[in-house]
């Protein structure tokens, strides 16, 4: 089974600072934004994945800002009381590696859950990750994973995709 790391790097010049220096908060930044990617307290929007509707928490605002076609729900939830979107076609385990991702850019590309992972990059607009799972594939096919990729495209084949405006 293939198994890739992938982070996307902020540009230092793009904040106008320079070298080392420009980054020097990334690393507590990632880790502040890893933690409140875990925050139910907070969060005002849950996901409710498969058939069990296993919750799955996140900020509005975060996915908003990160998701191309992530728009605001019917209801707009709050702290305490938050909107509840049902993804049925969602692996819970899957979709939390996901919303890891649209906190901290960063994120473990496996064979298995790699056709899903791609279809929730398309469903919810993130290009930079919808490509490396791409080239994860590209990367990684061998004929020792090549079964395994198979049948993880037919299991995300058989998946029909949602809409996650379905509150």
């Amino acid at each position: 089974m293939g198994t890739r790391a992938v982070a996307v790097a902020a540009a230092a010049g793009a904040a106008g600072m320079s070298g080392e220096a420009g980054l020097a908060g990334v690393p507590r930044l990632l880790e502040d934004l890893a933690r409140l990617s875990e925050d139910k307290d907070s969060a005002d929007i849950v996901f409710l994945l498969g058939r069990d509707e296993t919750p799955v928490y996140a900020h509005r605002i975060i996915l908003q800002a990160r998701c191309k076609n992530f728009t605001a729900a019917k209801r707009i939830g709050t702290a305490g009381n938050p909107t509840p979107v049902r993804m049925p076609h969602a692996h819970p385990e899957t979709f939390r590696q996901f919303i890891r991702y649209i906190y901290t850019g960063m994120i473990i590309l496996q064979d298995s859950g790699i056709f899903e992972m791609l279809g929730l990059a398309q469903e919810l607009g993130i290009e930079e990750l919808w490509r490396s799972c791409e080239e994860h594939v590209s990367a990684t096919l061998s004929p020792g994973n090549a079964c395994a990729l198979l049948t993880a495209a037919l299991e995300a084949q058989e998946r029909v995709p949602g809409t996650y405006l379905n509150t």
